[in-house]
């Protein structure tokens, strides 16, 4: 994660998954009325810090 924020010293990362349905009207960035699995978020922070969200998407 420190690649990504090259003024960042990141000292922990989390990855969480899920698994979505988006609405059937298109409502966004995401497919209408679609199955989305494995979806990754990824978050990091300096130890004692706020979590930022680093990237999301497909693996």
């Amino acid at each position: 994660m420190n690649e990504l924020n090259p003024d960042g010293k990141y000292t922990e990362v989390a990855e969480f998954l899920s698994d979505f349905h988006t609405p059937v009207e298109q409502t966004g960035a995401w497919e209408a009325d679609a199955e989305y699995t494995d979806w990754q978020w990824w978050l990091a922070r300096s130890e004692g810090g706020g979590w930022e969200l680093m990237t999301w998407g497909f693996g």
